[in-house]
């Protein structure tokens, strides 16, 4: 089902495809008091950018492993004040899968590895390309989760 801006959905049901159509999610505390509904629901953001003065958005981005394989993802992105990009989440087939590098532990990043059917070497460090600009920039921000 394509997404709309009525969409509303717990952000681990994110997909590719709603990232397609809205490329910027937010988390709709106001709402979460609806039946069925808690703090981990977001709503899509319909905007060109990411907005200045904006907490905890979850943003479309391509993730490129070391092999140079290429992936749907999300990273978070806190814009008050500076730019903060946090937490990155490789989206694929219908799987979401927090990015777990070797500096959050060794335990972690090997589930994270096995997940993705991949060695360490083949995946670190994984660079990230947002799929919207942030408001002020004229480029596309890229990093890497190392």
């Amino acid at each position: 089902m394509t997404a709309t801006p009525d969409t509303r959905k717990p952000v681990h049901k994110l997909t590719a495809a709603d990232l397609a159509t809205f490329p910027i999610w937010e988390y709709a505390l106001d709402e979460e008091t609806e039946e069925g509904r808690d703090e981990t629901w977001v709503r899509p953001v319909v905007a060109g950018e990411v907005p200045t003065d904006a907490y905890s958005l979850s943003v479309a981005c391509e993730l490129t492993f070391q092999d140079g394989t290429k992936h749907d993802g999300l990273v978070g992105v806190t814009t008050e004040g500076s730019v903060d990009v946090s937490v990155g989440v490789l989206l694929d087939d219908d799987r979401y899968l927090f990015i777990c590098t070797p500096s959050r532990g060794e335990d972690e990043s090997a589930r994270f590895l096995q997940a993705v059917g991949r060695v360490r070497d083949a995946v670190f460090p994984i660079r990230y390309r947002l799929r919207v600009r942030i408001s002020g920039e004229q480029e596309f921000r890229t990093g890497l989760f190392a």
